[in-house]
C-alpha cells in the first residue's frame, strides 16, 4: 500500500502544487478583506468616529463636521444654546403625547428655526392655462383673464400661502483680501504697480453684495450660497466675483466649515486622513478640500475685458443624476465682449496652480459672438439614467415670453433647442416695458405627488410622461407709478406632457407684505426715492412631507378631493441690488394643487401639439395686466409724506446754499490767486485757447462715443434673445439696458434718473 502510494505522489505534484495555491490566495484575500475593513475601522478610530458600516468618504465628511464643531466660535455655540433651550420649552407646552413635529417634513433642513417661526398668510391670485376649454374656440382669443382667475378660497387657510418675515444674510467679506492677493485680480482695483499686500481691499466702500443663490446639501447639511460681489467705484463697475458660502439649517454662517471635493479617489482620502490624524495639520486637508467662505476662482477673460469683468448672475442647483451628485453655478460672463452663459461645479477639485474649469453652454445657433443673459436651469425628471463617463444634460428654461427650453449637455455645453415659441404677449403702454423674466432655478414637484394627480384624472400609468416644476420669475414693468421701474416675484407652474412645455399657473405680483427698500435712499420705503427692485435669488429648500390622511367625512367617491401636504420652502431675495435675504413659505405645495381643482393636469393632444402656446400666452398676458394693477395700487401707498417732502426740498435747498457759498469761496481765492500773479496776457491768451480747445476736442469725443454706443446697442438687439435678465445689473450711469440685456440710451427726460445721485452704479432697464 505504500509503495503503490509512493508510486501515485509523482504523478500528482503538479496537482497538489496548484490545490496548495488556490487555498494561499483564498487565504490571502480573506486576510485582505479583513485588515482592509480592520484598517477602515482603525481609521475611524484614528479621525475619532466609527468606523462601521461607513465608507472612506463618509468618514472624511464626519471628520470634517467633527473638525467645524471643535472650532465653532463661543458666541454661535450660546445662540444655538439658546436656541435650544426656546424650542424645548415649546414642546414642553403642548399636551402630553403630542409630537410637535407630527405630519412634518423629515428632511434634515426642516430645522426647528423653520418650523416654528411665525408666518403670516398671504392672499395671491393666480392664472391658470389648463382650463377645459372647447377644441373650436381660441384660448387667448376667446377667454377674459377673470375667466383664467385661480383665488383660493380664503376659508380653506391649508391653500393659502404663508410666509415669514425675512432674514438678512449679512457678509463682512472675510477672506476676501487674501484671495484679490494671491490671484492678483487685486490690481484690477489698486493698479498694476499696486503692492497688493499694503491693500485692505475688504475695507474699501463701493462693494455690494446680491443676487445670493443657495441650494441645501443633505450630505453635509448645510445650505451652500453663491452671490455676486461687485466692485463699483463711483458708479463704474469694475470687478465683479462670486462669493461662497456656507449656512447651517438655521440659517447661521459657517465660517471655517470645510467641504470635501467630490472627485477626489478613495484611497487619497484615506491616505490624508491618517496624515491628520497624525499631525493635527489642517493643511494637510488642502488639496482635497474646499474651505468657506471664499470666492470662486474662475478665469476673468481679463485680456478681452469690456466694461465689467467677471461673472454675474449665479445660479446654483443640485445635480442628482449620473454618479456623481453635486452642485452646479449657472453664470454669465463677458467673453469676448459678448455675454455669455457658463456652468461651473464648485465642488470639483482644481490642478495646484491653475483655476476652476467653466463650461460656455451655446447653441450652434448662437454664431460665434452670442450675447446671453441668465437662463433658467433644471433638471428633467423622467429622463433615462446617464453612463458614468457622462456628467448628463441639463434643462434651461432660455425665456418664458415666448417660452423657449434648451436641453445641455454638461460634458461639451452645447445645447439643443427643445421647444420655441414664436408668440409674445404685447400690452401697449405707450413704449413702456412690461415683461417677465426668469428668476429662480425650477424645483421638480415630487413624482408621487405628479401620480397622484394623475391618478385623480384616471390616468394610473406611473410612469405617464407628466413633469411639474416649481419656481419663482419676476416681472419688470417700467412707469407704472413706482419709481421708473419695478421687479416683483411672481409663482410660476411649468408642466411638460409628451414633449411639450407648457405654463400652467402664474401669479400676480408678491411682495410678501413687505415694504420693499427703495434703490436711492435704503432708509426709505417710498417710490418717490427711485426703483423699487425685489428679485427672487433662489429656491435654497423645498420639502414636502407625506400626504394627509383624508377624513371620512370629506370623501366623494364622485369627486375625489386634493390632498393636502406639510411641505416648507426657502426663497433668497434682493431687495434694490443692495441686500441677501431669505424668507420661509410654507402651503406652496396646497395651494398650487388647489388650481387644479376644476382643471386638468392631462390635456387633450390638440393643446399637447398646437394649443399649448396660446395657453401659455394667456396666462402671461393676465399676470403682466395684475402686474401693472399691483404696482398702482402699491405706488399708491408708498408715497412720501407731503411733510417729509418738504423737509427733503429743505435739505436739498441747503445743500445747494452751501456748494454755492463753497463756489463763491473758491473763485474769490481764485481772484486773489490771480491778483498776486503776474501773467502775461499772451499766456492767458494760450491757456485760453488750450481749454477752448481741449473742451471741443471733449465735447466732440462724447459725440463719438455716443453714436459708438447706439451702433453698439442696435448690433446688440439683432443678436440678443428676449430671455431672463437676472436683476437690476448695477451697471454704468450713463447707459441703461433693454429687456434683451442690450445698451440703450437713457432717456435724458427721465425724472427718475438715479445716475445722479446714487453712488452705485445704475440699475439696467433691461432685457
Amino acid at each position: 500500500m505504500a509503495l503503490s502510494l509512493f508510486t501515485i505522489l509523482p504523478h500528482s505534484k503538479s496537482r497538489i502544487r496548484r490545490l496548495t495555491l488556490t487555498v494561499v490566495l483564498l487565504v490571502l484575500i480573506v486576510l485582505t478583506l479583513t485588515r482592509g475593513h480592520a484598517q477602515l475601522q482603525s481609521l475611524g478610530n484614528i479621525a475619532g468616529i466609527s468606523g462601521d458600516e461607513k465608507s472612506i468618504k463618509n468618514l472624511f465628511d464626519d471628520r470634517l463636521k467633527q473638525l467645524y464643531e471643535e472650532q465653532k466660535p463661543a458666541a454661535l455655540k450660546e445662540t444655538e444654546s439658546s436656541d435650544r433651550e426656546r424650542f424645548s420649552k415649546m414642546h414642553a407646552a403642548l399636551p402630553v403625547g403630542v409630537d410637535p413635529h407630527h405630519g412634518e417634513p423629515t428632511g434634515s433642513c426642516i430645522s426647528e428655526t423653520v418650523l416654528h417661526a411665525d408666518y403670516e398668510p398671504i392672499e395671491v391670485d393666480g392664472f391658470v392655462g389648463m382650463r377645459p376649454f372647447p377644441d373650436d374656440k381660441n384660448y387667448f382669443i376667446d377667454q377674459s383673464c377673470d375667466d383664467i382667475l385661480y383665488r383660493p378660497d380664503t376659508s380653506d387657510s391649508r391653500r393659502i400661502i404663508q410666509h415669514t418675515e425675512t432674514k438678512l444674510l449679512p457678509d463682512d467679506f472675510e477672506y476676501l483680501n487674501d484671495y484679490l492677493r494671491t490671484s492678483g485680480y487685486g490690481a484690477l482695483i489698486a493698479g498694476k504697480d499696486a503692492n497688493l499686500d499694503e491693500v485692505d481691499f475688504a475695507s474699501l466702500p463701493d462693494w455690494y453684495r446680491f443676487t445670493g443663490s443657495s441650494v441645501w446639501l443633505s450630505d453635509e447639511e448645510c445650505h451652500l450660497m453663491a452671490s455676486r460681489l461687485v466692485y463699483s467705484p463711483s458708479k463704474i463697475p469694475v470687478i465683479s466675483l462670486i462669493r461662497l458660502q456656507l449656512y447651517d439649517s438655521h440659517w447661521h454662517e459657517m465660517k471655517g466649515r470645510r467641504l470635501r471635493y467630490v472627485d477626489v479617489p478613495d484611497e487619497e482620502l484615506k491616505q490624508v486622513l491618517y496624515k491628520f490624524a497624525r499631525s493635527g495639520k489642517k493643511t494637510e486637508l488642502d488639496n482635497v478640500t474646499i474651505h468657506f467662505p471664499t470666492i470662486l476662482d474662475i478665469d476673468l477673460d481679463s485680456e478681452s475685458r469690456s466694461d465689467l469683468l467677471g461673472p454675474e448672475d449665479p445660479r446654483i442647483i443640485y445635480k442628482t443624476t449620473g454618479k456623481i451628485h453635486e452642485p452646479i453655478i449657472v453664470f454669465n460672463q463677458d467673453f469676448r465682449g459678448r455675454r455669455t452663459m457658463f456652468s461651473t461645479f464648485p465642488l470639483r477639485r482644481v490642478t495646484p496652480g491653475t483655476r476652476k474649469r467653466t463650461l460656455q453652454m451655446r447653441t450652434a445657433l448662437m454664431g460665434d459672438y452670442p450675447f446671453e443673459k441668465n437662463w433658467t436651469p433644471f433638471f428633467d425628471t423622467l429622463t433615462p439614467e446617464i453612463t458614468k463617463e457622462s456628467r448628463g444634460y441639463m434643462h434651461m428654461f432660455y425665456g418664458l415670453d415666448p417660452l423657449r427650453v434648451y436641453k445641455c449637455s454638461l460634458d461639451t455645453g452645447d445645447c439643443d433647442v427643445v421647444q420655441a415659441g414664436s408668440k409674445k404677449t404685447t400690452i401697449d403702454r405707450g413704449g413702456s416695458l412690461t415683461s417677465v423674466r426668469g428668476g429662480t432655478s425650477l424645483k421638480a414637484v415630487p413624482r408621487t405627488i405628479v401620480q397622484r394627480l394623475l391618478r385623480r384624472e384616471g390616468v394610473f400609468d406611473p410612469d405617464y410622461p407628466v413633469q411639474m416644476w416649481i419656481g419663482f420669475a419676476k416681472t419688470h414693468i417700467d412707469d407704472c407709478g413706482c419709481g421708473h421701474m419695478i421687479y416683483r416675484p411672481t409663482l410660476l407652474v411649468l408642466v411638460k406632457q409628451d414633449n411639450s412645455f407648457r405654463v400652467d399657473l402664474m401669479t400676480d405680483s408678491i411682495d410678501f407684505g413687505k415694504d420693499v427698500m427703495a434703490w436711492n435712499d435704503h432708509s426709505s420705503i417710498y417710490c418717490d426715492d427711485g426703483n423699487n427692485v425685489m428679485n427672487p435669488n433662489e429656491i435654497s429648500f423645498w420639502d414636502v412631507g407625506e400626504e394627509e390622511p383624508m377624513e371620512a367625512a370629506n370623501w366623494d367617491p364622485e369627486n375625489d378631493p386634493l390632498p393636502y401636504y406639510n411641505d416648507y420652502m426657502g426663497l433668497t431675495l434682493s431687495e434694490a441690488d443692495e441686500n441677501v435675504e431669505v424668507i420661509f413659505l410654507k402651503n406652496v405645495m396646497n395651494y398650487v394643487l388647489g388650481a387644479y381643482e376644476h382643471n386638468k393636469l392631462v390635456l387633450g393632444l390638440k393643446d399637447v401639439y398646437g394649443g399649448v402656446e396660446e395657453r401659455s400666452k394667456k396666462v402671461e398676458t393676465c399676470m403682466l395686466r395684475a402686474g401693472i394693477k399691483y404696482c398702482e395700487k402699491y405706488a399708491a401707498s408708498h408715497k412720501m409724506p407731503s411733510s417729509e417732502k418738504e423737509a427733503v426740498s429743505e435739505d436739498e435747498a441747503v445743500s445747494e446754499d452751501e456748494v454755492v457759498s463753497e463756489d463763491e469761496a473758491v473763485s474769490e481765492d481764485k481772484v486773489v490767486g490771480e491778483d498776486e500773479v503776474d501773467v502775461s496776457e499772451d499766456e492767458v491768451d494760450v491757456s485760453k485757447d488750450k481749454v477752448d480747445d481741449n473742451e471741443a476736442d471733449a465735447s466732440e469725443d462724447k459725440v463719438d462715443i455716443s453714436k459708438d454706443k447706439v451702433d453698439v446697442s442696435e448690433d446688440e438687439v439683432e443678436s440678443s434673445n428676449i430671455g431672463s435678465d437676472n436683476d437690476v445689473d448695477k451697471s454704468s450711469s450713463d447707459e441703461t439696458t433693454d429687456d434683451s440685456g442690450n445698451d440703450t440710451d437713457k432717456n435724458s427726460n427721465d425724472e427718475t434718473d438715479d445716475s445722479v445721485q446714487l453712488k452705485k452704479p445704475d440699475p439696467e432697464t433691461v432685457e
